[in-house]
């Protein structure tokens, strides 16, 4: 007998992590006859297995799960050498006439890889710009189209009972009364995209160090978003159920928010959200702020919405906001973010340690709640009142940077605190999901 190709592969250090009878699951479903080295699978057995909104994103995922495995710690494609498409890329696998099709051992690799630990944005770019020499302005072009598509497929992994629009591909029909009835609709994909996927160029720098801007970029904004391709590819192939995230009471929030929120990190990812402080409907509260978040343990989860034209958001995420009437309450893992119009996480640098100030009831301190800086200037500063917010752009804790786009205040339109806590444990396993847990709201900007 000859040796599988489950047992005689491996990726990575932690090889292979499918049981037999997942293995045989994905045989069935990707219509591979003997689990042996020699056999393959067709691209349309493996595109089948999706509705056709995600047919065309998850294509160039299927060959570049199938390629050699080089390591998640391996060289970047930009580093590597070599003028064209290695072996197992579209270009190398589609010139033959016959059927596409991909080694069955490296699939299964890839796919065991992908649902063990994620995918990241390393490897989605790679999907659709490859290892080719580019020059500075195919870079920027190449990259802004793999970072739209990309994003599209982490969006519609992430919410798999969801699909587009009317007039979209893929998209559900609707005819034109509905369609008048209904009134406008911001398509919470377009949020994604609009906030993540910047075209703006900062620099004259070269191809390969604008190539590892735009990464640097969404791995420091969003790096949890690629989590979303995982359950989703082991929903189709290996038939598990799905786990759409739950729509939630906020006013703040719309699906594409949420999601984008999610993916500035892990714990906001895989947490549970509950909904600890609103302004709505008895107005804003430092008190009971204070007295709710009092109640509450885990990562808390500031937002406001800017009272105007552009209707900002922005907030904050610190690890055990407490009222500790005029000290510092939070840790390292707090960071500030611009979630709207421009997605921008301002982490924390190691030089200060102003995560967090709450205070309601010391008199002698400064009442209210800010962020960054200090008693006499806070990178963010909540009045007593909840009503206004001031903001600039540097500080000794987080990373400088703009938190609202044009000015340094803004009245607050609508405010939330949201807690988020740590999901129960679970063993690494591909038949085990971590919790999509999330917020959500179908109100519209």
């Amino acid at each position: 007998m000859g040796q599988s190709a489950a047992s005689g592969n491996s990726r990575g250090s932690g090889g292979l992590i499918f049981s037999n009878e997942e293995v045989k699951v994905l045989r069935d479903t990707l219509d591979v006859g003997e689990d042996v080295p020699e056999a393959t699978v067709s691209l349309s057995a493996f595109l089948a297995r999706f509705p056709l909104h995600l047919r065309p994103l998850v294509q160039p995922l299927f060959f570049r799960l199938a390629r050699e495995p080089t390591g998640r710690d391996g060289a970047r494609w930009w580093q590597r050498s070599g003028g064209g498409p290695p072996a197992g890329s579209p270009t190398s696998m589609m010139k033959s006439e016959e059927e596409v099709s991909a080694p069955w051992p490296l699939l299964l690799a890839g796919l065991s890889e992908c649902m063990r630990e994620g995918l990241n944005w390393n490897i989605l770019l790679e999907a659709w710009v490859g290892n080719e020499d580019l020059s500075r302005c195919e870079v920027d072009k190449k990259f802004l189209a793999a970072t739209h598509l990309a994003a599209s497929l982490c969006f519609w992994c992430g919410n798999p009972n969801q699909s587009p629009g009317p007039g979209l591909p893929g998209g559900v029909t609707a005819s034109a009364v509905s369609l008048l009835l209904a009134g406008p609709v911001i398509d919470p994909l377009e949020t994604v995209i609009s906030a993540l996927c910047r075209d703006d160029v900062r620099s004259h720098a070269g191809a390969k160090q604008r190539a590892i801007e735009v990464l640097n970029r969404l791995e420091s904004a969003a790096p949890c978003l690629p989590m979303a391709v995982g359950p989703r590819l082991a929903q189709a192939l290996l038939k598990q159920p799905s786990i759409e995230p739950p729509l939630a009471a906020s006013r703040i929030l719309d699906r594409g928010l949420a999601f984008l929120l999610r993916g500035t990190s892990r714990a906001l990812y895989e947490g549970s959200w509950e909904l600890a402080y609103t302004d709505w409907p008895d107005g804003g509260s430092l008190s009971r702020l204070s007295k709710n978040l009092a109640n509450h343990r885990g990562v808390a989860v500031v937002l406001v919405r800017a009272c105007s034209a552009e209707s900002e958001v922005l907030g904050a995420v610190i690890d055990g906001l407490q009222d500790t009437a005029g000290g510092v309450t939070g840790n390292t893992g707090s960071y500030l973010i611009a979630l709207w119009p421009t997605l921008e996480t301002f982490r924390c640098t190691g030089k200060g340690k102003q995560f967090a100030y709450l205070n309601s009831t010391n008199k002698k301190q400064p009442r209210g709640m800010g962020f960054g800086g200090d008693h006499t200037g806070f990178r963010m500063w909540f009045s007593p009142e909840l009503t206004q917010v001031q903001v600039s752009q540097t500080d000794l804790t987080y990373v400088t940077g703009p938190l609202l786009p044009h000015t340094s205040s803004c009245t607050i339109s609508r405010m939330e605190v949201w807690v988020v806590s740590p999901p129960s444990p679970q063993p690494r396993m591909v038949s085990k999901q971590s919790s999509n847990s999330s917020v959500h709201s179908g109100n519209q900007r």
